[in-house]
């Protein structure tokens, strides 16, 4: 790794959606997962969706996951899209206060990990939200993105002149002089 800082620009599969590779150990499976995720900051929590296309998870081993993650007592909360339905956040709803976790498909699990990097950046983060039934987008939230500064506008780099990019500071209280030349 040679920067502090993340930069990244507007995706060209994804219109007007700022996207990073992301690396993530989950300390009680045992693995790291890979894949793209999208800036969000329209996103309270972090998502990490094991079957999103990015992830590539099949539904039977997250099943099991889950059943992992269940037997071993994480905290757990439902989580809903903008797209779901209010019968389907309804009956939702009503698995998960009946304690019926592996039929709530809208579970998020406060998952432990060791490490986290977004775009080859490590941050210091210890914990992330983990849906195992999920296929969305895997969503970088808010409750990362707020320990960090950053910076959009016209790109001044040679390989994205032009495009818009944004520029994220590994950490909100000590942004490096590596991030701060780029947002000059």
């Amino acid at each position: 790794m040679t920067n502090n800082y993340i930069l990244c620009k507007l995706d060209a599969f994804r219109k007007n959606a700022f996207v990073v590779n992301f690396r993530l150990g989950l300390s009680l499976h045992g693995f790291s997962i890979v894949g793209r995720a999208k800036i969000d900051t329209g996103c309270e929590r972090t998502s990490i969706a094991l079957q999103s296309e990015t992830v590539g998870i099949d539904r039977s081993t997250a099943r099991e996951l889950k059943q992992e993650a269940i037997a071993a007592g994480l905290r757990c909360q439902p989580g809903f899209g903008v797209n779901d339905s209010p019968g389907f956040r309804w009956e939702q709803m009503r698995l998960y206060k009946n304690g019926n976790y592996m039929d709530c498909v809208v579970l998020k699990f406060d998952n432990p990990i060791n490490g986290l990097s977004l775009n080859d950046c490590p941050l210091p983060i210890i914990q992330v939200g983990v849906s195992y039934d999920r296929t969305s987008n895997v969503l970088i939230g808010m409750d990362i993105l707020r320990h960090m500064c950053f910076y959009c506008d016209t790109s001044i780099i040679n390989d994205i002149e032009n495009d818009i990019h944004i520029v994220l500071s590994c950490t909100l209280d000590t942004p490096s002089l590596s991030y701060i030349r780029q947002i000059k």
